[in-house]
């Protein structure tokens, strides 16, 4: 995972340094528990920060994340994954009469439920002191408990559950069952499967055509940081609620830990959860549907009734386009499917990254994409001034237009950390190394999209076929964007091109890259930047490959660019500040 920029311990030491040498105040919005939270406590500060001998001291009085940094170093000296608890453990914790009685007729014993460490104690729950049902989190030292009311079904917690419920208890090379709720962990517990967890939040709030709306990306940081009891499991069997929001859940999960490993679970028709089948079938019908899950549709041979969901979405919604960039004219031509791969080539200084860079923060502003880049050419601390000159729409540098302050910047760097991960190297990586750091960047941001900038100089096995490598390479990618419905972006630089007879530069396609054929035989779409000499600030988009007619269509379309800000429309800016066409003038950008 070398060269990950995902939020880890390390990444979170690194935003509470910045957030120290940033500010003189010391307190700050949490990094770690914030996006957690409802939306109306998303910016309270609750972490103290402040320095002591020679090192940045941090505690979050909601989450309980704490450690010290060394200030001359962003490594943590000590730092708690998880947090820490809000709430003791009452001595006389036990399950009441009525915990028992509620617990009975959910089909769940005495013994199930304590040997999960539940127990029942009054609480402030649904604005009154009530009994509830108390699920620690973290084992035998809890960090955080969920708090069900007994007389309701009001919910509460004390501390902030942020990983898997039980996932201390599982057992290695056993099926690992995800469920969406601790009574259904429990009901599935009582039918004799012990690894067994439950996600901390429930299913999504916001679900958008049974998928989840990328807002909700961070609150399935839980996948990550329960990666080693996902990878020693031997299947990830999910079990999530027969509902829209449980099936949305559902696919998210699959899409961060990877379709290949993943299989599902069918309630009987009539039941929407583990615990409903319990109570309503008994313990034989429920053992059944978890004993027989269905693979997930992702490769490999499958009965016709696998597809059928889809099937009927295509008759009742169309075969779909994809997302649009709304770029005038070249939504027309050009839309991002999950699970497909664009190429895009250009002669040397067209501005292929330029274009990228500005259609990856308009799919984040627009459909609130968190996306992945690995660029071998810019480093990361260039590619985020230049993506947050875009997103703020003010130069980095000074110029002939104002720059944008150091507020600006600061609100330009929240927002880029928010939808951006870097995958970074000092070192040439090969495909196979991308691809790790991507699974990573899946299951712990919740990418939607990736670029690798450029493919050309991805690291070969000495004294291979360059032919056969482009040809596994693409086949490799595509392949992972499918399998994690994710949309990648793929530059490529063309072999050099000969003239025009006017003297003009050629426009590369798919067949005029460098190395091999399948550039144009293996993608999804293809797509040249150029631009046209005399008109410098006016970009040609040329679509030369469409694999589905109905994503878009081959064609050619201009946008104009501001060289100030790097953004693009198609429509001319007021004014165009480095206009390569005046003589002298200089792209601020040129040299780094």
């Amino acid at each position: 995972m070398a060269g990950l920029s995902v939020p880890t311990n390390r990444q979170l030491a690194e935003e509470i340094r910045t957030l120290f040498f940033s500010s003189s105040s010391s307190r700050h919005i949490c990094p770690e528990c914030s996006h957690l939270r409802k939306k109306q406590h998303q910016r309270d500060k609750t972490l103290a920060v402040h320095e002591k001998d020679g090192r940045i001291l941090y505690n979050c009085h909601h989450c309980g994340a704490s450690g010290a940094i060394p200030i001359n170093s962003p490594e943590p000296e000590r730092t708690f994954s998880s947090v820490g608890p809000k709430i003791d453990r009452p001595k006389d914790a036990v399950l009441s009469d009525a915990a028992l009685s509620f617990l009975t007729d959910r089909g769940i014993s005495q013994e199930t439920a304590e040997a999960a460490g539940v127990f029942s104690a009054d609480h402030h729950i649904g604005g009154e002191t009530q009994e509830g049902i108390w699920f620690p989190y973290g084992g035998k030292k809890p960090y955080a408990y969920k708090i069900r009311a007994i007389a309701s079904k009001a919910f509460t917690q004390a501390g902030g559950a942020t990983t898997l419920w039980l996932a201390e208890q599982c057992v290695p090379g056993e099926d690992l069952i995800i469920v969406e709720g601790e009574l259904d962990a429990l009901a599935i517990r009582e039918v004799g499967h012990r690894s067994v967890v439950s996600v901390p939040n429930g299913a999504p709030v916001r679900v958008v055509d049974g998928k989840i709306d990328p807002r909700e990306d961070r609150k399935f940081q839980y996948v990550w940081q329960a990666k080693s009891v996902l990878e020693k499991s031997k299947r990830i069997v999910i079990a999530a609620d027969a509902d829209e929001p449980g099936q949305a859940l559902a696919e998210e999960l699959a899409r961060r830990i990877g379709k290949a490993k993943c299989w599902r679970v069918v309630w009987p028709e009539g039941c929407k959860d583990a615990n409903d089948v319990l109570r309503r079938l008994g313990a034989d019908a429920l053992k059944a549907a978890i004993q027989n899950p269905e693979p997930w549709p992702v490769a490999g041979v499958y009965e016709a009734k696998h597809f059928q969901d889809r099937v009927l979405d295509f008759y009742d919604k169309g075969l779909g386009r994809g997302l649009v960039s709304g770029f005038g004219e070249l939504d027309d031509l050009y839309s991002m499917s999950p699970g497909c791969l664009t190429v895009i080539t250009g002669v040397p200084g067209s501005g292929k990254s330029t274009w990228l860079n500005a259609l990856m923060v308009q799919m984040a502003k627009k459909e609130k994409w968190t996306m992945a880049i690995y660029s071998s050419e810019t480093p990361p601390e260039v590619h985020i001034p230049m993506l947050a000159s875009l997103y703020m729409g003010k130069p980095f540098f000074e110029g002939a237009t104002e720059r944008m302050s150091k507020e600006e910047l600061k609100e330009a760097l929240e927002w880029v950390n928010e939808h951006f991960v870097f995958l970074h190297s000092t070192d040439t990586a090969s495909y196979e190394e991308i691809i790790e750091r991507l699974e990573a960047a899946v299951m712990r941001a919740g990418i939607r999209a990736f670029l690798i900038d450029p493919a050309n100089y991805l690291r070969k096995p000495n004294n291979c076929d360059e032919v056969e490598w482009v040809g596994q390479m693409l086949e490799a990618i595509r392949a992972f964007a499918q399998s994690h419905d994710c949309h990648a972006w793929v530059i490529a630089h063309p072999k050099k091109m000969q003239p025009r007879q006017d003297g003009s530069t050629s426009v590369p396609k798919g067949y005029d890259i460098t190395g091999s054929a399948h550039w144009y035989n293996r993608p999804d779409f293809g797509l040249t930047v150029h631009r046209d000499e005399e008109s410098k600030h006016i970009t040609q988009l040329h679509v030369w490959k469409v694999r589905f007619w109905w994503t878009g269509k081959e064609g050619q379309t201009d946008l104009f660019h501001d060289r100030a800000t790097g953004r693009f429309a198609d429509t001319p800016f007021q004014r165009v500040v480095y206009s390569l066409g005046d003589e002298g003038a200089k792209d601020p950008w040129d040299g780094l």
